[in-house]
């Protein structure tokens, strides 16, 4: 239950944001709402990395990926009206474009190690760095 609150009151939270700021509701939901529910993940990950158990760590970020698409199902289920992703408008569809190549290149380092890295990150670390300021930078601007 204090789950199901604390979700109520952030998703409240970031709507006041959005409103306060003017960056849009896509915006705060998908970046800072998006770190808030990911904070406790870097927790697990966090520890999984230090007890040199990286599959755990990668289990974690790659499972969270597959259960958040997995929602989508439970949305459509429960939403009363056409199916949800129809209602999606071009902010979604970048935004969700833009996870797809997150994903694909973290799937990518896994299958091509080399040990090459550049500032203690791998490239592929340093290529979804990239990608995703240049995604978030894309999406500020088709919210404008």
């Amino acid at each position: 239950m204090v789950i199901l609150v604390a979700g109520f009151a952030l998703a409240q939270a970031g709507d006041a944001i959005s409103q306060l700021t003017g960056l849009g509701a896509g915006l705060v939901g998908l970046v800072l709402v998006g770190f808030a529910t990911s904070l406790p993940e870097v927790s697990s990950i966090t520890a999984a990395v230090r007890m040199k158990r990286y599959e755990m760590a990668l289990g974690d970020v790659f499972g969270t990926n597959l259960l958040t698409i997995g929602l989508l199902l439970l949305a459509d289920v429960f939403y009363a009206g056409e199916p949800v992703l129809n209602t999606a408008g071009r902010f979604e569809a970048v935004a969700s474009l833009l996870g797809l190549i997150l994903t694909a290149v973290f799937v990518i380092g896994l299958l091509e190690r080399k040990n090459k890295t550049f500032l203690r990150m791998g490239y592929d670390a340093l290529a979804a760095i990239l990608i995703f300021v240049g995604g978030i930078v894309l999406l500020y601007l088709l919210q404008m």
